[in-house]
């Protein structure tokens, strides 16, 4: 939770600490600048990170496989 805080403002690095079992962050020690993010909506996001691979609907290939309709 503190990380997650001190991220609002600030550039962390987080790493998994498996041995402790949590997680550890860091700030970057440079001034990086803030982020630019496009101007496309969520869902193109999506769209564009899955591509292809989104189940929109129960009549999706891969439903229909796992329902035994095919």
């Amino acid at each position: 939770m503190e990380g997650a805080e001190l991220a609002k403002n600030k550039w962390l690095r987080i790493t998994a600490n498996l041995s402790l079992g949590a997680y550890e962050y860091a700030a970057a020690l440079n001034g990086l600048p803030d982020p630019e993010w496009p101007e496309i909506t969520f869902p193109e996001v999506l769209r564009i990170a899955f591509r292809d691979r989104i189940i929109d609907s129960e009549d999706h290939v891969v439903v229909r496989r796992l329902r035994g309709l095919c």
